[in-house]
């Protein structure tokens, strides 16, 4: 008996893919600062304190030169006047009574009575005192901060994807007869 070999193949296809792919660097931005700081250039003047004592040191007898000079002068000016006045009086009388008694005498005993004295108490004057207070003098550099920023570009690197299809394989259909048997290479 006659037999019909057949021997197919299928086609085979082959695909080749590449996929895309996207490559970015974003180098870093340069940033350059400048700074100057700030300085407080004050300071606080001194307190100046003026204490004048000298009236209430006068009420206790403590005077300056100067005073104690204008005040000896008085006194010189009023004694001089005092005996000028004192050595008229006296010759007036010597002239008017000198006869009659001892002007000297009597005028000598009239000073050894003792004189009323008088006490007098007052106050002690208070020391002027006038205060200037502290003040903060100078000036105040509030100094300066800037920031400079240089962005640098993206850069992108872009591959495609791409698919490559190739015949791998062709189909093929083969046909033959034997006699008797089946070929089994079919």
């Amino acid at each position: 008996m006659l037999c019909l070999n057949i021997r197919s193949t299928y086609p085979r296809i082959g695909l080749r893919t590449q996929l895309s792919s996207i490559e970015t660097q974003s180098p870093l931005a340069q940033m350059h600062t400048k700074y100057e700081a700030p300085v407080a250039d004050i300071w606080p003047s001194s307190v100046e304190v003026d204490i004048n004592q000298y009236p209430s040191r006068k009420s206790y007898g403590f005077r300056t030169a100067k005073d104690f000079c204008a005040e000896v002068a008085q006194k010189g000016f009023s004694g001089v006047k005092a005996g000028i006045d004192r050595r008229v009086q006296e010759g007036d009388e010597m002239l008017e009574n000198g006869a009659k008694r001892n002007v000297i005498a009597d005028r000598e005993k009239s000073k050894l009575v003792p004189k009323q004295r008088i006490l007098v108490v007052k106050g002690v004057p208070v020391p002027e005192i006038k205060v200037k207070p502290s003040q903060m003098q100078g000036n105040i550099d509030q100094g300066n901060t800037t920031v400079t920023i240089d962005p640098q570009p993206v850069e992108v690197n872009y591959t495609p994807g791409s698919v490559d299809i190739y015949m791998e394989n062709k189909g093929s259909i083969r046909m033959w007869t034997t006699e008797g048997r089946y070929d089994i290479y079919a």
